[in-house]
């Protein structure tokens, strides 16, 4: 009987001994993941847990790693994406205010005045009191504007540099009006009239003419400015995609090109500059789908 009694409390020990060492093999990781959970709760997604069980808990525990990396990443990303807007809406500011701009546009009006000419004068000062409050307006709501909004800045801003350049140049604008209501970033369609008046036009010595196509073309909203210029040469195509004109009110292609990478990088675009036998084409294609959200 006592050898009966001997034998059950010795399988009752290994029992026992088997079952806590099985329990904290258990217990353990679980400890170690709730101890990890709860300091990513807390904010650290930079903690880790190192469980190797060979179980379930394993699983758990690399699914666990795998979701804290991905959303520090994500994090990481919107933290970079928001700076590089804000940044976005600092440049457009500074560019849109440019002392030598204001300074011409003011110098024109005063040589209006001078010739008697009160009615182009006070246009003109209309135009450049219209130009400002758009600038101001750029905010993290306003970085993307209607076609309409902008053409009517395109409007003002030649009317400056028709007074600035007299007879220099024509534009003409091809927009059907169904597509006013659709949204563009923000300051896009003048830096190119801007470009092409500056670069192409004027250096040419002879009268221009500058032409924009806006134009829905399947999924995309297409946008064309040529001129019949002096043209690009590479060396030149380079130079202008690597600053931001330093004249008037320049944008410059480079901020013009940045921008629009940045917005639509994921859903896609198209940007080409072409040159002609006489001038100088500018195309950007923006899906439509996108412009719309």
């Amino acid at each position: 009987m006592e050898g009966l009694i001997t034998l059950v409390l010795f399988v009752l020990f290994i029992s026992v001994a088997f079952l806590t060492k099985r329990i904290g093999k258990i217990t353990r990781p679980i400890h170690e993941i709730t101890t990890t959970v709860q300091a990513a709760y807390s904010g650290n997604l930079t903690v880790k847990t190192n469980v190797k069980s060979g179980d379930e808990l394993e699983i758990l525990s690399n699914c666990f790693n795998k979701l804290t990396e991905d959303l520090q990443l994500h994090i990481d990303k919107l933290i970079s994406d928001e700076k590089v807007k804000k940044q976005m809406q600092m440049d457009l500011l500074i560019s849109q205010i440019h002392p030598h701009f204001i300074y011409n546009t003011l110098n024109s009006d005063i040589y209006l005045i001078e010739d008697e000419e009160y009615e182009e004068s006070i246009e003109m000062i209309y135009a450049l009191i219209n130009i400002l409050q758009n600038t101001v307006r750029i905010d993290s709501r306003e970085i993307f504007s209607t076609l309409e909004r902008e053409l009517n800045l395109l409007t003002d801003y030649v009317m400056i540099a028709s007074a600035r350049y007299p007879e220099r140049f024509t534009l003409e604008v091809e927009c059907d009006s169904s597509l006013y209501r659709e949204f563009v970033p923000k300051v896009l369609i003048q830096p190119l009239v801007e470009n092409a008046i500056n670069h192409g036009v004027i250096p040419s010595g002879s009268k221009g003419k500058i032409k924009v196509i806006i134009q829905h073309r399947d999924q995309w909203l297409f946008i064309s400015v040529e001129d019949d210029g002096i043209g690009f040469d590479q060396g030149k195509l380079d130079a202008a995609m690597s600053r931001s004109s330093s004249d008037l009110h320049g944008v410059g292609l480079a901020n013009i090109f940045n921008r629009i990478s940045f917005l639509y990088n994921e859903a896609g675009y198209k940007f080409n500059i072409q040159s002609l036998t006489q001038g100088t084409r500018v195309e950007i294609s923006l899906p439509m789908d996108a412009l719309n959200k």
